[in-house]
């Protein structure tokens, strides 16, 4: 439930598509009361998504269609998780019977380093005090000297100058206190300044709302079930090892 209205408040991944991951990988105790309660936000994160399209926008004009194509966007959402269960599966009717395909959105311009650097810069400038903190001790870490006050700072020092002892942060508060705004920010913010960054997550849902984000259990090899003996099937020589190396 959390992670649905988080993705509706941050307009990250579609919420069809983070509502079928949870059927699909978390085997919710009620899929369809599931649904029932968040059928709202999922049909004004569709039509949110279409607004652009004239054709679209009359074709989810009536909430009963476009709850069809609500569910018809989880079925092929689903697919990509996980090919064997259907919707039927979990209780849902099939809902593309009577309804024509939804033309598609056009593709959304490619943004200039400016524009890109705009929208991080009012990001920031939304931060709470408590957002600052976590922006300047992550952030300061790998760029020295730079703050939420001053974030395109000029940073003098070598790349190998800029690591401090301490490198690992324990980022924790409430939910709905955007922790994945911050965490969103922070990795557009060091990939501007040409940073590399993996982002991960414990689960596909949560990993869902990064942008790239995959599952820690993907990127680093973490075996399943993880026992204490367990390691990680990471082969010093693998492109993956050298993609993690490089990271900052």
């Amino acid at each position: 439930m959390r992670c649905l209205h988080d993705a509706f408040a941050n307009s990250f991944e579609p919420l069809k598509t983070v509502f079928a991951k949870i059927i699909a990988l978390c085997e919710p105790l009620s899929p369809v009361s599931l649904w029932e309660n968040n059928i709202a936000n999922i049909v004004t994160d569709l039509r949110r998504r279409y607004a652009s399209v004239s054709e679209a926008v009359k074709l989810l004009e009536r909430d009963h269609d476009a709850q069809k194509y609500a569910m018809h966007g989880v079925e092929n959402a689903r697919k990509e998780v996980n090919v064997r269960l259907t919707v039927e599966y979990f209780g849902f009717i099939k809902q593309m019977e009577g309804i024509e395909p939804l033309p598609q959105p056009s593709a959304d311009p490619v943004k200039t380093v400016e524009q890109q650097r705009k929208e991080i810069e009012l990001a920031i400038k939304s931060f709470n005090d408590g957002q600052k903190a976590v922006f300047n001790a992550i952030v300061g870490a790998i760029l020295l000297g730079v703050t939420a006050d001053n974030p395109f700072a000029s940073v003098h020092e070598p790349k190998s100058m800029n690591l401090r002892e301490s490198r690992s942060f324990f980022f924790d508060a409430p939910g709905g206190t955007g922790k994945t705004f911050v965490t969103s920010t922070i990795q557009s913010f060091l990939e501007s300044r040409g940073r590399k960054v993996i982002s991960t997550a414990t689960s596909a849902v949560a990993s869902s709302l990064l942008e790239r984000g995959r599952t820690a259990h993907s990127v680093f090899k973490i075996p399943i079930p993880c026992e204490g003996e367990s390691v990680c099937g990471i082969s010093l020589e693998s492109v993956l090892a050298a993609q993690l190396r490089e990271a900052d």
